[in-house]
This record gives C-alpha cells, structure tokens and sequence, in this order.
C-alpha cells in the first residue's frame, strides 16, 4: 500500500486557519452591513463634525493672533517714523532703512505664526501699503482688493473678507485665497488707516472632511462667505441661502441636519464659534459619507483573500515542519494490521525506536563533519604556533618540507559588519577561504588549508619549493575573495620556512600588514625586511607655528609633504605613526593657546583618535592637512576682524554727513548685511543708524557755536534732508532743540 502524503495535515491546518481567523472577519462583515444605516450614519456624522471643530479652533486661534498683532502694531515706533515719509518714488537712504525696520517686523511676525500668510498696513493719509512681503505699493495697487472695498464703505469692526492675495516668490506672480482681516485704525493711533491680517485658507480648511464643501455665514446672517468647493458636487446660491435660513432656524450652536436637494440627502455640519458669533458650515452629500462603509467593505474583502492565501502558505509550512515519515510508516501499518490483538503500547515503542535511529544517523553525520573541521582547524593552529617537529604526525596532511602563511584581513571592517549579520559574515569568510583553498590546490606542488578567525582568515600553504615560484596567483585569489565579501582585502604573505619554523612565516606575515600604512589597503603585500638604520625625521615646530599664525598656506603644504615624504622613506609605520602623532600634539598644543575649540578641527570626537584610525599614511597626511586648514581659518579670521574692523570705522566717518545705505555699505565693504551690523554692534555698541546720527549731532553742535549758519544749512551740511528731522533727532540726543542749544551756549 503507498504511504499518504502530508496533503491531509495541510486540510486539517487550513480548516483550523479559517476556523480561527476568517470566519469570524466573515461574520463581522456581515453585521456590519446589515447595521450600516444605523451605526455608521452616526460615526461619519461625528467625523464631519470633528473635522469642523478642527477648522473652527484654527480659525480662532488665527483670529487670537490677529488681534495681537494688531495690538503691538497700533502704537509702534518703527510705524510711526514712517508716517511721515511723503509717498514719492525717490526716498531718502533714511527713509529706506526705517521702511526696512517695518519690513524685518512685519516677516518675524508672519514667520513666527504659522497660520498667517501676510500683513499689511496701510496709511489713508500718506496713500501707501507697507507689506510683510518687504513692498510698498500705492493704494491703487490694492484698489481691487475686497478690504480695501470694505475700509472704504467705514466700517469701524472687524471685517473678514474672502479675497486673493498677490504675492511675489522668486520673480513668479502667485495667487493665494485667503481671509482678510481688516481692522480700521482710530484717530488717536500712530496713523489713520487699518491693519490687514491673511489668512490663508487653505491652513483653516486642511482638516476639512474629503468631497465637502465649506463656507462661513457671518454674524447676523448678513451673508455667506465661501471656503473652499467640492468636486464631487456643487451647491447653487440659492441651495447655500436655503441651508442658512435653516440653519438660523435652528437653538442649537452646533450640530448636523440631513436635508434633501434636486433628489440626492444632503448631510450639513454647522457649528458657531464664540469668536464674533461667525457660523462654520460643512456640507457633503449621503452617498459620498457612505462611501467610506463600501470601500471598507472593499477593503476586508482583499483582506479576507490574502489571508486565504497566507492561511495556505502557513498549513503547508505547518504541514511540513511536524509531518513525521516515521509517524506515517506506524499509521500505515496499523491500518494494515487490524489485529485487535496488538495494543497500544507497541505501535508506540516501535515509533520511539524508528524516531531514535532516524535522530541518531543525523546527530551522529553532523558531529563527525564537526568533528573533522575542529580537527583541521586545531592541528593548522598548532602547525603555526609551535612548528613541526616529527614529521610522520601530519604526513597525511602534508608532504612538502616547506611552508608559508597567508592572512586575509578586511579593510573595512565597520562597513562589513553594518551590512552583514553575524552568521552571514561566518558564511560569507568560510566561503572566501574554500574559494583560497581551491585555487591554491589547483596548482601543482602546492597545500593549502586553514581556518577563520572573525573578520579574517588565516591559510597555511604547504610547498615543494623553496621561493615564491606561484606568486602569480596571489592577483586571482585577492579578486575572489574581493568578490564574495563584497569589500576591500589586504592579503599578507609571510616567508617560507621549513616545518619547524612556522611560526616565523607567521610572524612576518602579520609584520607585513605594517606595510598597508605605506601601500594602501586592497593590495598583495610581500614580506621584506624593515630598514633598521634611518635619519630621524626632524619636526621643525616653531617654522608650522609661525607659518600658521601668519596663514602662509604653501609653505605649511610644502612642509607637510616633505614630512610624509621621509616617513615613507624609513619604512617603518610604528615610527611613521609617532612622529604623526608628535606633529598633531603640537597643533593641538597651538590650538588650545589660541582658543581654538577642538571640535572646529574635526569632524570626530578625538583628534588622535582620528589619527590613529588612519589605515594608510596618505589618509593620515590628509587629516593632518585639513587640521592645519582649519587652524589658519582661525588665524585669518583674526587678521582680517581687525582690519575689517579698522575699515568700517573709517567709511562711517567719511561718510556719515551724507546718506549711508547699509546694505550699499555693506557690498562696498564685502560683507553680509546682517554680519555688518553685529560688527558694528560689538564695536560701538550702537546700530550704524543711532551712531550716525550721533556723529552729526555733534558736528551740529560745534557749528552751532562757532558759526552763524543758520539752522537749515546746519541740518543740511550734517546730512539732515529738512530741519524738522533735524530737529526731532537734535532733541532726542540732547534734550533741547538746536535753536535752544545756540542760544544757551553763546550766552555762556
């Protein structure tokens, strides 16, 4: 009789799997669609009015906002020097720099708020509009604009307008729908005219429900204001008037209603918010709500189908992981001896005995292979730790009186282990040495065998000759074992040696590794002697100092290079790296004196311990390098603050009876604006436009005295473009007016 497969085991584990997990998603599906009218009309209505509540409490927090802003910017003194700047096209640099004060904080206002797009003020009696977006423009600019329509029809409350904003962004006009919040400004304010806060109404309405439309009845019913359109359908004026009146009908602040327009329900939200009574509408239709349920439904019917098939894939997997061949060839044979006379107990010692010899031949397989590598692995260790002194011992493995050591290292090895677990590098190594040992055996009169060590391998190549006659093989197995580690490897290969020395072949190969330091990594190195008589390498400290503080950059790279040059000549990489590290002491010495903070000198934690990371001397040379370049960017930074510093002193005081545009200054001098102005702050402890202003007070004053200029030519000759200007800023500096100051003085 054939023996049945393990395709029943894959039934029973199947059935289990719908039992457990399908069916019940089944049954769950099923009342959910029969309960859809009466539970999920209610959840989709508590979405609708939860994304309402969302856009309400945006729009009041940007109303909050508004009102502050509007606060700070009613009595503010960078507004008011402004007000009396005559809308003409030519301005004085004075004029300019205060419209740029205005500028830097109508930005940091609408910056620091996220739910504002602009600011604007604008002045009735001067005819301008000063613009966060860093304009002035003439009224007619904004003569199209809705709050500008409202200011005009004198409304004295808040307004708020839905209307398109003009806005420039890198030279490409844009238009934005926003809501205008405009407040009139009272007489008795820093000027006549009003406030205009943006909103844009795309931040109040990107929690709005999906498919929906909004808009906004104002207080009192007066009219409706819209936010934004669905695709899916559109509601006539005449539909958005009947949803207002119903709504107005309605005691309650908040709620929904379903209506009935041209045959299709419609679904309303409506809350209002404390904030000025303004009522928020959304509306969407029935079948658009109910649209979530169907691709819901939609949705657990894909998942009802993959989890057919995974509950497939896991009874096979099940199926085959606990189907027992022996457990079948005992099922077989009580089925085809029914002898009621067997018991129980026999049929199970016969599957313990079948289970035992089964698990015994497999256990008994792995420890002999096991076995048999540990062997090899320990008697190569042994061959290179202590030699081979009777031959007969290990003349089944190798014939040959002469031997040499190769070690296999990564270079990398932080990029190998980020990229490959643990038991992958295991694999990935014993594959590399097999591969080694494949093409080392294929040439005649060559052994080779050997064992891994983490990250490395070690082979021992057992030779008829007593020279490196093969060393044209060493290219092909450096490009395998490149191959399957996927990463650079350096291959040191140590002198040969007869059987009792092969510890020697060892030890140099290892003495080889020194030499990547010289010759780079991914490369064959060869095993020579080292030179054991140099000429020390004399450092020349004072000459680096002197030639860093006075940031001679060629002759520090000159230097460097002739350094690195006679380290490579001695050969040696233990001193190469001392001398290295003495050089960087010595840098690190100066830096300390300076000031200079070790972090701006690299990018690790630890300079030395940079340093000592270097693999080759060429690596090494390049961090010495950029430490030396960003040492003298410290120096030059030096040298060129104090004659930066001597340089702005002396344009202001060749310039400061005319205008001084800071920004033209600035360019003039090389420099950033914002970098000019915190120089001249840490020097004079004044912005440029007080000290300026201070310098041509007291050339006033002495003119004031010694001459009988009038006061106009006074203001004029000290930069003041009217003597009402310079009147304002006499008084400020001194506490009289320059007619006073005269008159007090020449009494004296």
């Amino acid at each position: 009789m054939k023996l049945n497969s393990s395709s029943s085991l894959i039934i029973k584990y199947f059935l289990l799997f719908l039992s457990l997990f399908i069916i019940p998603i089944i049954v769950v599906c099923v009342i959910m669609n029969v309960h859809t009218n009466s539970v999920f009309r209610n959840i989709t209505t508590e979405w609708m009015q939860y994304s309402l509540d969302s856009i309400l409490k945006t729009s009041e927090s940007a109303f909050e906002e508004a009102e502050k802003i509007v606060i700070q910017l009613t009595y503010n003194d960078c507004i008011e020097d402004t007000t009396s700047i005559p809308n003409s096209e030519r301005k004085s640099v004075s004029d300019i720099y205060k419209f740029y004060e205005v500028f830097d904080l109508l930005q940091s206002m609408t910056e620091s708020n996220k739910n504002l797009e602009s600011i604007l003020i604008y002045n009735s009696d001067l005819g301008y509009v000063i613009s966060s977006e860093r304009r002035v423009d003439d009224i007619e600019f904004y003569s199209k604009s809705q709050w500008y329509k409202e200011y005009k029809k004198k409304n004295d409350t808040l307004v708020w307008v839905k209307d398109k904003i003009e806005t420039f962004e890198y030279s490409n006009l844009k238009e934005k729908g926003i809501l205008s919040a405009m407040y009139p400004v009272a007489q008795g304010g820093t000027f006549n005219g009003a406030i205009i806060i943006n909103i844009p109404v795309e931040r109040i309405t990107r929690t709005a429900y999906r498919n929906s439309e909004i808009f906004i009845v104002s207080p009192g019913n007066k009219g409706i204001l819209p936010l934004s359109y669905t695709e899916e359908f559109s509601l006539s004026d005449e539909n958005r008037t009947e949803i207002k009146s119903l709504i107005a009908e309605n005691k309650e602040r908040s709620g929904t209603v379903f209506f009935k327009f041209n045959g299709e329900k419609i679904v309303t939200s409506f809350t209002t918010s404390n904030y000025n009574n303004m009522c928020f509408v959304m509306v969407s239709t029935e079948s658009e709500l109910f649209s979530i349920v169907n691709n819901l439904m939609w949705f657990v019917i894909t998942v009802v189908i993959l989890m057919l098939m995974v509950g497939l894939v896991v009874a096979t997997v099940l199926s085959r992981r606990f189907y027992s061949p022996v457990k079948r060839i005992v099922d077989d044979i009580k089925q085809r001896m029914s002898d009621s006379s067997v018991v129980e107990d026999e049929w199970r010692y016969i599957e313990q005995s079948v289970d035992n010899l089964i698990k015994s031949e497999k256990e008994t397989k792995e420890i002999k292979e096991k076995e048999q590598i540990n062997k090899r692995s320990m008697l190569i260790k042994q061959i290179i730790s202590d030699g081979i002194e009777d031959w007969e011992d290990y003349h089944e493995f190798f014939i040959y009186q002469n031997y040499f050591v190769i070690i296999a290292r990564i270079d990398d090895v932080t990029k190998f282990v980020s990229e490959y677990t643990g038991i992958e590098r295991r694999y990935m190594l014993n594959l590399a040495l097999d591969v080694i040992k494949n093409i080392i055996n294929s040439n005649s009169g060559l052994i080779a065998d050997g064992f891994v060590n983490e990250n490395s391998f070690t082979v021992l190549v057992n030779t008829e000759k007593d020279n490196l006659l093969h060393i044209s093989m060493f290219p092909l197995v450096l490009k395998e074992v490149k191959r399957i580690l996927n990463s650079d490897v350096t291959l040191a290969v140590g002198t040969i040696v007869e059987a009792g020395s092969v510890s020697v072949s060892y030890e140099t190969a290892k003495q080889a590794f020194e030499e990547r330091f010289f010759v780079g990594g991914g490369t064959v190195i060869f095993h020579r002697e080292k030179n054991k008589t140099f000429e020390d390498v004399k450092l020349k400290d004072s000459a680096l100092i002197n030639n860093l503080k006075l940031v001679n950059r060629e002759q520090i790279y000159t230097y460097l290079e002739e350094i690195i040059a006679e380290l490579k000549s001695t050969n040696n990489a233990e001193y190469a790296r001392q001398q290295m590290m003495l050089l960087l002491v010595t840098l690190l010495k100066l830096s300390d004196e300076n000031n200079i903070p070790v972090a701006a000198l690299t990018t690790e934690q630890s300079a030395l311990g940079e340093l000592m990371n270097c693999k080759t001397i060429n690596e090494a040379h390049k961090m010495l390098v950029n430490v030396c370049d960003n040492i003298m960017k410290h120096f030059e930074i030096l040298l060129d603050e104090n004659n930066f510093k001597n340089r702005i002193m002396e344009y202001v005081n060749k310039n400061y009876c005319s205008d001084i545009d800071v920004y033209t200054m600035a360019y003039e001098l090389g420099v950033s604006y914002s970098q000019l102005r915190r120089i001249f702050m840490e020097l004079t402890g004044e912005n440029i436009v007080v000290y300026t202003n201070r310098l041509r007070i007291e050339r006033a004053k002495k003119m004031l005295v010694q001459t009988d200029k009038t006061i106009l030519e006074i203001a004029s000759e000290t930069g003041y473009n009217n003597d009402q200007s310079f009147n304002r800023n006499f008084k400020k500096f001194e506490g009289l007016t320059p007619g006073e100051y005269r008159k007090k003085h020449i009494n004296l």
